[in-house]
């Protein structure tokens, strides 16, 4: 009887304590295509944002655990979020968490979440947003775009680049012997300063890896020297 009693109270005990897994997570963002439309839940608070409209603030009455997800609700909105792998269809990124929106009578679909890693390093394009230890704010930032090979082209800053190296399924890097073809168009000293940097970072890159979204590229110690957010 002892060990009934208990069994009963930890499961009453379970049953009481919050699960964090259903806490509707906070700040969270949302958005989709066509229409156009963004929205970020803070607190009891929903910002939306569409293009030719006007910013909608609404606040939130009722967040409600529902089946793998939340209803959210407010004056003349419902938000339905469902934990599960959404693609943006413009994008191609993934996210954590499929939403679907009424406002005023009008239905959005979209992703929200966390963004997370794609399938695989092909047919994807990223933007350099870390050479080593240093944040991008330059407006002309590094690029790379990744075909169906896992072979590379871009921009280092100021001159279109193409080939030189791939990306292995394994996780490794391989160098051509001739490095990449590039442009030779003169820029103004701080992008030539960036591309000439970004290109010595890009020839010490040995491996690639994903961490969550980002793409990373180590040297041969395995430091980290470049970090792209993906476009595509």
């Amino acid at each position: 009887m002892r060990a009934i009693l208990i069994a009963l109270t930890l499961l009453l005990s379970a049953c009481a304590a919050p699960r964090e897994s259903l806490m509707f997570p906070s700040p969270y963002q949302a958005s989709g295509n066509e229409p156009f439309w963004h929205i970020l839940i803070t607190d009891q608070t929903a910002v939306i944002e569409r293009p030719d409209h006007a910013p909608v603030t609404r606040s939130l009455h009722e967040i409600t655990n529902v089946r793998s997800g939340w209803e959210l609700r407010g004056t003349d909105l419902k938000i339905n979020v469902t934990t599960m792998r959404c693609e943006n269809d413009m994008s191609g990124a993934l996210f954590t968490h499929a939403v679907a929106m009424e406002l005023d009578g009008m239905k959005y679909k979209g992703c929200g979440g966390t963004e997370l890693p794609p399938d695989g390093i092909n047919m994807t394009q990223w933007n350099l947003i870390m050479l080593g230890s240093r944040a991008l704010t330059a407006e002309v930032r590094p690029f790379l775009a990744i075909d169906g090979q896992g072979k590379v082209s871009g921009l280092d800053g100021c001159n279109r680049m193409a080939g030189g190296f791939a990306f292995l399924p394994n996780g490794t890097i391989e160098h051509s012997a001739q490095g990449w073809i590039s442009t030779r168009m003169a820029c103004p000293q701080p992008q030539m300063e960036l591309a000439s940097e970004y290109g010595k970072a890009l020839r010490a890159s040995t491996h690639w890896r994903f961490e969550g979204a980002h793409l990373v590229l180590l040297n041969p110690q395995g430091v980290p020297v470049l970090r792209y957010q993906r476009t595509y």
